[in-house]
């Protein structure tokens, strides 16, 4: 099998992955892209830190056992003292989601040896969410899109090899009810030695139908990446409004959502820059 064949066939199981996503809820689950326990400023020491890693926690305050498990995520194996939890409430924080940053109900937690609070997203949010796993298990991007106004065109943002070194002039598109993913194709400018080091690419595709409600996910993985729409159209007040000569219409457009779930998308389209093979 071909390189191009093994992506081909790991992008297709990141598809899978996402196969029950339910595209036509309403309103739309949540994809997390991101940690749901956040820690602001860092730790005292090396030894809290690994304490943290560890999971290995005492409450010294009334906290829900569920906040307890989330931060308990990591089990690990620790030689010395657990860290001391000394409070607990209910606040909003900030979360990655393949939609963007959102505000989000969660616990704010203080931790003896954590320099500031630790944010723990809502567990029954977390619960009903989606992500931020992919397939075997993986969590993490270095990818990020940003979304045209057609819905359409997608510019994917990736960590790819140098651009003295390789272009990236297309992309290839696969798309399912629930997902798309977008593999970049590379065009090698250098052969033999080269420094190896990655650098921050971009590579426009065209999606065969809008985004809608689908995720958009990391081809390699199967990890949701965040998606930045375009900005909202703005509409022209009446006094922007300006008569075209000869056809009685009035200049500008008009834009309509498309529907959240492609009627006409097969299980699964392949295309090549927007062409599908």
């Amino acid at each position: 099998m071909s390189d191009v064949d093994e992506e081909l066939e790991r992008a297709r199981r990141a598809l899978e992955h996402w196969r029950d996503y339910p595209v036509d809820a309403d309103p739309r689950r949540l994809v997390l892209t991101g940690e749901t326990v956040l820690v602001g400023a860092g730790f005292a020491s090396n030894d809290a830190k690994q304490a943290f890693l560890a999971g290995e926690f005492a409450a010294a305050a009334d906290v829900p056992d569920e906040v307890l498990r989330a931060l308990a995520r990591h089990h690990g194996k620790l030689h010395g003292h657990a860290l001391r939890i000394t409070g607990a409430e209910r606040v909003s924080a900030t979360f990655d989601t393949d939609r963007g940053p959102r505000q989000l109900p969660a616990w704010r937690v203080r931790i003896d040896g954590v320099d500031g609070p630790v944010s723990v997203l809502d567990p029954e949010i977390a619960r009903d969410a989606a992500g931020p796993e992919g397939i075997d298990g993986i969590t993490g991007t270095d990818m990020r899109a940003r979304l045209g106004a057609d819905e359409r065109t997608m510019i994917l943002e990736f960590l790819g090899s140098p651009p003295q070194y390789t272009d990236y002039p297309r992309a290839v598109v696969l798309e399912s009810p629930a997902a798309v993913t977008v593999i970049p194709v590379p065009h090698e400018l250098l052969e033999g030695d080269r420094l190896l080091y990655g650098q921050q690419r971009e590579v426009t595709a065209r999606l065969r139908d809008p985004l809608g409600a689908r995720v958009a996910v990391d081809y390699r993985s199967g990890c949701p990446i965040t998606v930045d729409a375009a900005p909202a159209p703005q509409h022209a007040t009446a006094r922007e409004q300006t008569a075209i000569p000869g056809c009685g219409l009035l200049s500008g457009t008009h834009q309509t959502r498309a529907p959240r779930t492609p009627a006409t998308l097969p299980a699964l389209v392949q295309c090549v820059d927007g062409y599908q093979l």
